[in-house]
This record gives structure tokens, C-alpha cells and sequence, in this order.
């Protein structure tokens, strides 16, 4: 990844109001889409918030496995609820 020019396949995960996507160009990262229930409150319209609000992580400016301890402890502080 990166630093070949391997053709690499889309990965992607999708929750009701999250996407995460990997991106290779023009910078390899993870995309984010924040929609509906999760998107920023500056988004004001159906539209807006059913299209979303992209957040990319890049992999060289951001461990990976950092990005993965932040998140298992946001999980961990806040529980999901039935």
C-alpha cells in the first residue's frame, strides 16, 4: 500500500450512519462518513445530513492501531445500550 502503484480493491464497512472507507489516492487513509444521527450539527437539512460529512484519517499521519485503542476506549466509556 502507498508506496507501490498496486492497484489495491475498495474495503469498506458500512453502519446505518457511518461509512468507513480506505482511500489510496491522493493520500492512503480511511474515510469516514458521518450521516444522519452522526453528522455535525452545522448540517442542517435532510439532504445534507443524509448525504454526510466526510473525515479522512491519514495512515501516514496516524497509527492505525492508535486509531483502533481510541476507539475500543470510546466503546468501552460509552456502551451500547439496548
Amino acid at each position: 500500500m502507498g508506496a507501490t502503484s498496486e492497484v489495491v480493491a475498495p474495503c469498506f464497512f458500512i453502519e446505518p450512519n457511518l461509512t468507513f472507507s480506505h482511500v489510496a489516492t491522493p493520500e492512503v487513509g480511511i474515510q469516514v462518513m458521518l450521516s444522519h444521527e452522526s453528522a455535525p450539527p452545522w448540517l442542517r437539512t435532510v439532504e445534507e445530513r443524509i448525504e454526510g460529512f466526510p473525515v479522512f484519517c491519514s495512515i501516514l499521519l496516524n497509527r492505525p492501531s492508535v486509531l483502533a485503542a481510541s476507539a475500543r476506549d470510546i466503546l468501552r466509556r460509552f456502551p451500547i445500550r439496548s
